[in-house]
């Protein structure tokens, strides 16, 4: 086909990913835009001419849209008798990078209307079209109360006298289980509530830094409407070390470009806290960066009776920048075989293992309330305490203590 004919195209945009179309038939996909310290910008481009009887000519293939498109246009060329490939291309560049380089608009805040303070999506977890991050050592459930937390909210169920939440879809990005196991855990869920596997939640196998995979991911997030977005886990999701910044600040702007003014997502991103950690309250990882760029950080703690079917939870409320710190919230996840996965109240401060924020000496009182008189090996255990004799002369200041023989036990006072 030969034509001198050349219209403007139209432009629709999905994310960070561009579709141009011309009348006379010929259209083009530029995706996975990346811009380079050169402020050079790369693109993957499909080219289709629909009067071909196969449409698809080039593609997808890498290239750079801000160079000159010489071996493209020779390919085009080779493959097509339209003699215009040259100027199609650089409408196409003119048009993206216009867009691209453009980002946000600049507002007028005062023209804005009033906005209203961001409400719960999750209570006390994550506020609507924020960053959370919920952190803890292995072991501690943070990836099935995760999932947990996603399902509830797909299907839109809250759990009385523990949160409430607002209905949405939710998309788990996986970087350390498989579909599998994240079936089972979202099944779990919708099976002890009565919800309908539509309840489920979406799944994405990741490997690759959340950097390399946020353009796509976001238009995902535009196709299936997702509005929150659970990443487990922080490590693999940053694609280098978590301690370092530069790592850091390249998952948080990925994370950040997973919104836009119009539609914010809500975002919750697990952590396992570093070995070398001496103050776990102080955030997952070393770089100061992982205390400041969330809205809201939570640190898990939980505790397993041996041979148990239950694990008792606490998220210490760590950081904000929405609002004031809260009190922490427990809960019991319980497996009830074929039933499912249940979650229910409880009340950290009647819970010794998951009140660490309380003065030593009250934990004390708790645990030996709890569960009777207790040596000082005995509470140095539970209570995760490093010296004896500090906490023998901790404890032995309180007036609502007393030692009877090698045991602790509650004085007998009114408090």
């Amino acid at each position: 086909m030969t034509t001198n004919q050349l219209t403007v195209p139209t432009v629709t945009k999905k994310g960070l990913a561009y579709t141009l179309n011309w009348e006379e038939g010929v259209e083009m996909k530029l995706e996975r835009l990346y811009q380079h310290r050169d402020y050079h910008v790369d693109a993957e481009i499909t080219v289709l001419d629909y009067s071909e009887i196969n449409p698809l000519l080039v593609g997808p293939q890498r290239t750079s849209i801000t160079k000159t498109f010489r071996s493209l246009i020779s390919e085009l060329e080779g493959e097509s008798a339209r003699p215009d490939w040259g100027k199609r291309l650089k409408q196409a560049a003119i048009k993206v990078l216009e867009d691209f380089r453009s980002g946000d608009p600049v507002i007028k805040l005062n023209e804005m209307p009033p906005p209203e303070m961001p409400p719960w999506r999750i209570t006390g977890v994550a506020h609507e079209g924020m960053s959370s991050l919920i952190y803890s050592s292995g072991g501690m459930g943070k990836s099935t109360l995760g999932v947990a937390f996603l399902t509830l909210i797909q299907g839109g169920m809250g759990i009385p006298d523990l949160f409430n939440v607002i209905k949405g879809n939710t998309l788990v990005l996986d970087y350390e289980a498989s579909w599998a196991e994240t079936y089972r855990r979202s099944g779990d869920v919708t099976r002890a509530y009565g919800l309908g596997e539509e309840s489920m939640v979406y799944y994405r196998f990741m490997s690759a830094p959340l950097a390399h995979e946020a353009e796509y991911i976001r238009q995902q997030i535009d196709e299936l409407e997702i509005s929150v977005v659970l990443i487990d886990s922080a490590g693999p999701a940053c694609g280098g070390s978590p301690e370092e910044s530069t790592a850091t600040l390249q998952y948080f702007a990925a994370l950040r470009s997973l919104s836009s003014l119009e539609k914010p997502v809500t975002t919750i991103t697990l952590a396992h806290v570093t070995k070398d950690k001496s103050r776990s309250e102080d955030g997952p990882f070393g770089s100061v960066y992982w205390t400041n760029l969330p809205r809201d950080t939570h640190e898990l703690k939980s505790y397993r009776t041996k041979g148990s079917n239950y694990l008792d939870c606490a998220l210490h409320h760590r950081k904000t920048n929405i609002g004031t710190i809260h009190d922490p919230i427990g809960f019991r996840m319980t497996w009830d075989g074929p039933n499912g996965l249940f979650l229910e109240n409880l009340d950290v401060k009647k819970h010794a293992s998951l009140s660490s924020d309380l003065p030593l000496a009250e934990r004390a009182r708790i645990c030996i309330e709890i569960d009777g008189p207790q040596t000082t090996d005995e509470l140095m255990a539970k209570l995760d305490a490093r010296n004896k004799n500090s906490l023998s002369a901790t404890l032995s200041r309180d007036e609502h203590l007393e030692s009877i023989g090698d045991k602790w036990q509650l004085s007998g006072l009114d408090f």
